[in-house]
């Protein structure tokens, strides 16, 4: 004769069941950023603008590069009384964040972000409104291939929302939004700027 199942084989079920749930959405959400990554390197390769601009908060990414270059070319000075000649120092530097303003506003697009990534570094002596000149489509396409994905140090959570991928001591550092994962923020090197 058949004997009833007991009343716990259900509820094992339903348990089983959720666990598995909850462990495949964990292991997407894991992998998620990865992929994301992987994504935002093939539309950079491809010169693909459009696929590149889902992956970008360019907002973000304009004010946080416009920061970081403010903070390298012209640290605040810490003059108490200005001397003669250090107010054209102090003029000069008054004026060179509005360049670095319009440079980056003019450089960071798809093509800028790749020219970027392929070479981090630039001249200390090159001028900061120089940075803004319009890229060429040879460039770009040159700076598209020559990045090196396989310079790729690390990718790891930085937080809940937070992922960072360092490419060769520049890190990428995107945020998840409700449009997915989102460059928002490149760490330059510290030896960006050559002698």
């Amino acid at each position: 004769m058949n004997e009833p199942l007991p009343a716990t084989a259900p509820r094992s079920r339903k348990k089983l069941i959720v666990t598995v749930i909850a462990i495949a959405l964990i292991a997407c959400y894991i992998a998620s950023p990865y992929f994301s990554f992987w994504r935002f390197s093939i539309a950079l390769r491809d010169g693909d603008s459009q696929a590149v601009g889902s992956h970008v908060d360019f907002p973000e990414l304009r004010a946080s590069l416009k920061k970081e270059f403010r903070e390298r070319f012209y640290p605040a000075l810490k003059l108490e009384k200005p001397k003669k000649k250090d107010r054209l120092q102090q003029f000069l530097q008054g004026i060179g964040p509005s360049l670095i303003d319009t440079a980056i506003d003019a450089y960071l697009t798809p093509d800028g972000i790749a020219l970027l990534l392929a070479n981090p570094k630039i001249s200390a002596t090159t001028n900061p409104a120089k940075l803004g000149e319009a890229t060429t489509t040879e460039k770009a396409e040159q700076a598209r291939r020559s990045i090196d994905w396989s310079k790729v140090r690390y990718a790891f959570f930085t937080g809940v929302r937070d992922f960072l991928v360092d490419v060769n001591g520049t890190k990428l550092r995107f945020r998840l939004s409700l449009d997915g994962w989102r460059l928002r923020a490149i760490d330059l090197p510290d030896d960006f700027v050559t002698r």
